[in-house]
This record gives C-alpha cells, structure tokens and sequence, in this order.
C-alpha cells in the first residue's frame, strides 16, 4: 500500500471519519491503542483505558506498561482489488490487564493502530473475524482513494474552468492579469526583461456582421490556437475581452518580442479559420517594462501602441518608442 493509502487513512482517523470511528475506536468490544514510532501511546479508547489501573491518562505512556507480548502470528494481507490492499503489519497475543488478547498492527505512515480482541474462541477463529476487520479497511481505503481523486479532479476541473476563457480556451483576463502581476514583480526584483504585446483583430464587427457570431467565435478561436502554435514555451497568451489578446514574453528583450509579433502578423494573414473567403490581419502594440513600472503603466504603453497601429492603417505592429 502507498504512502498516500496511509495518509489517508491516518487523516480519516484523525478527523474522527465516522465509519472508522465508530467501528475502532468507539467500540466498546475491541481494545484499540495508537503509538508513533517510539511505541509511546498516543491515543486510546475506552475499551484499553477501561482495563487500567491507576494511570488518569495513558497518552505518552510506553505500550510496554500495559502489554506483555507473547505469541507472533504470520504477516496477513487481503486484496479485495489490485488497487486496495491492506496489510496488516504483525499478529500478536498479548496480556493487558490480566487477560490474554489477539492484536492486530495496522500501519498508518508513521505510526500503528492495534486493535485487539479478548481470547474466549479457537485462534482460527479470532484471526478469521480480525481478517473480516481488516476487509471493511480495506473497503474503506477503496472508497478513500475513489473520493479523494474525484475530488482532486473536480478542483483542477474548477480552477481550470475560472482560469480559462470558455470559448478559446486560453486564459481568460482575470488569470491572465495575475500572471502579470507576477511576472511584472519577478522582472523588477531580479532586473530581467519583460515584454507586453497587445493584439487586436482588425475590422472583427465586419466579420460579425458579415458571418454571424458563429463565423466571429470562429475567428477567435482560430486566432487563439494560432497564438498558442506560434510562442515559445514560457510566454503567456490570454484573452482580454472581445476581439483583444495579451501576451507577455518573460525574460525578453525588445528587439525578440517584435520579432514575435511580426511573426504573428503575417501568420494572421495565412489564417483561414472560415470556410470560404475571410481575410484577416491583426494590429499589435508592443512595449518592454521599464524600471520600477507597474503592471497598468506598463498595460497603458501596450495599448498606446495598439490604438497607434490601429490609427495608422492597421495591419501593423508599433513599438513604444520608449521601450
């Protein structure tokens, strides 16, 4: 069993898990102690505390106090499925207050859960009942790993789900402004280039006009995969809000970014997202931050640029001349 099989068992025992809870530790019929790796207790229920005398607390205590260890079983493993065994870590008799119990060790990462029955049957039949014992953990295990994955998946469903612009599947503005956030903050402390460019297809309410919203979504999502083919691995594409993408260029110069941004204007010019006739271009504003600039004066230089190229014929990329 995996160490996260333990984790989760020993979270679900630490967090009072009902199912478990009840059935160990609030059994009134089986002894059940819990000790870390020195064999020091540190919890248990009412059933062992019931059969001591003298200690107001047992917790911290050596189990050595309490029991007298005496005959040592064979190792027990139940498989109720490939992906959910259990293994119990020893079999043991053991005298605690004067009467003879069969013990069972079940690991839980660091430390061990006993639980162990008073001795008034035949041995085979006390272990058959500890294996029925340990089939219910294993279920258990099952039912953990099966719960704690559809919640993982869930939550990395949501975070993608609020991070993500639903129809190009780039990142929407939100995520992508606290991405800027971070870089424009990494750039500044350790002195590295930066570059912003801003994208804006050209003449988009003709082509909603023209088309539909379905041939505009169309567009837009053609564009967006287009970005996302075209960058390097670190740069970061989003969509800003209708026909506007950013994206940023960590550690990059000027002269790299519009580079790229040429790039992506003519490969605009190429792009046919439409099945029939549909031409496209893209007007682009580029800047480099500057020192001690924050992320909206850097934002307003990009869109300087932008509304520059748009007023200049489009089709175009502009640099900020103070970059």
């Amino acid at each position: 069993m995996s160490n996260s099989d333990s984790a989760n068992i020993k979270r679900w025992f630490e967090q009072r898990g009902e199912i478990f809870r009840h059935y160990v530790m609030e059994s009134k019929r089986l002894v059940v102690v819990e000790v870390d790796a020195n064999n020091e207790i540190v919890e248990a229920n009412l059933a062992f505390r019931a059969r001591i005398i003298g200690f107001e607390t047992v917790q911290g205590q050596p189990l050595s106090r309490f029991l007298t260890r005496s005959d040592q079983y064979q190792r027990l493993e139940v498989d109720v499925e490939r992906d959910s065994q259990i293994a119990i870590e020893s079999i043991f008799t053991a005298l605690l207050g004067g009467e003879r119990y069969l013990f069972y060790a079940y690991p839980l990462q660091d430390r061990r859960l006993l639980i162990g029955e008073q001795l008034h049957i035949q041995d085979h039949d006390m272990l058959n009942r500890m294996g029925n014992v340990t089939l219910d953990m294993s279920r258990l295990v099952k039912k953990l790993r099966k719960t704690n994955h559809e919640l993982a998946h869930a939550n990395e469903l949501n975070q993608t789900l609020a991070r993500t612009d639903g129809l190009t599947q780039v990142a929407n503005r939100r995520y992508f402004m606290e991405r800027l956030h971070a870089a424009v903050a990494l750039a500044q402390r350790y002195r590295q280039p930066l570059c912003l460019i801003m994208l804006d297809l050209d003449f988009f309410k003709r082509i909603n006009d023209q088309f539909g919203h379905e041939g505009g979504d169309k567009v837009l999502i053609g564009f967006a995969q287009l970005l996302l083919a075209q960058i390097r691995p670190g740069d970061f594409p989003g969509r800003l809000g209708g026909e506007e993408f950013g994206l940023y260029l960590p550690n990059t110069a000027l002269p790299a970014a519009l580079t790229v941004a040429e790039r992506l204007r003519y490969s605009t010019l190429t792009l046919e997202p439409l099945p029939y006739q549909c031409p496209l271009s893209v007007s682009i504003g580029v800047a480099s931050l500057a020192a001690d600039e924050d992320v909206t004066q850097f934002m307003r230089r990009a869109d300087v640029c932008l509304y520059r190229a748009k007023s200049l014929g489009r089709n175009q990329v502009i640099a900020d001349p103070f970059s």
